[in-house]
């Protein structure tokens, strides 16, 4: 199944593991196969029922939880998502997969400053996209707890991000908004400034963040003409 997902054949991956998992209902190694595979299809309710069974067959481990967790919070579910990883951190506090997922589901909770306090300690080789999140939620805590000092480790993380995927312009939108909770009004508007065309043709949620953020900082900087427009 690896190899036909290398090679691009998703489909027939995704036929080698049904057949494999309905072979082998047990086996956990192949449900979070599964699980993981159905994410990648944008099928997230059938990977929780698979990461499920992951769970009935394993006596809960870790990477089932983690599965489980990360599949509940992509169809919206985050209490089960919260109490799954939960325990998946309580077993193994270091597993940064664990933790970023934690961090996520108490975000989604609207627990912004406990979702700070699981943001952190990715290593090295963790993808852009965990930095970029980690990011986030670390700026949404610092705001939230009205800390800006706190950041400069939401930067640190953009900057790695920026290593592994130059030119996402996700990073530069939430550069704006670090440079914004820290009170750099000015750098800020230059920054959202910087990604807006780049957002009208790749992400409208993205490209409406931008708007907001260039109004709130030209607010901040006394622009108003350009805040009205």
């Amino acid at each position: 199944a690896e190899a036909l997902a290398a090679g691009g054949q998703d489909q027939s991956a995704g036929e080698v593991l049904f057949a494999a998992v309905q072979a082998l209902p047990h086996e956990l190694r192949l449900n979070l196969a599964l699980a993981r595979w159905l994410r990648t299809q944008d099928r997230p309710s059938e990977a929780v029922q698979v990461a499920k069974s992951g769970l009935q067959a394993g006596s809960g481990p870790v990477e089932a939880l983690i599965e489980f967790g990360e599949a509940s919070l992509e169809i919206g579910e985050w209490e089960p998502a919260l109490q799954a990883l939960s325990q998946a951190t309580e077993r193994q506090p270091g597993n940064w997969r664990a933790r970023l997922g934690l961090a996520r589901a108490y975000e989604r909770g609207g627990d912004l400053i406990r979702a700070g306090e699981y943001a952190g300690g990715l290593p090295k080789a963790a993808p852009a996209e965990a930095y970029i999140l980690a990011a986030r939620i670390t700026i949404l805590a610092a705001e939230a707890k009205g800390a800006p000092e706190q950041v400069q480790a939401a930067v640190d993380h953009l900057r790695r991000a920026a290593s592994k995927s130059p030119g996402n312009p996700n990073i530069e939108l939430w550069t704006g908004r670090a440079h914004e909770v820290a009170g750099r009004h000015a750098k800020a508007l230059e920054t959202y400034q910087g990604c807006l065309a780049r957002f009208a043709s790749e992400d409208a949620e993205s490209y409406g963040a931008a708007l907001l953020g260039i109004g709130r900082s030209a607010i901040a900087t006394g622009e108003l003409s350009l805040a009205l427009s």
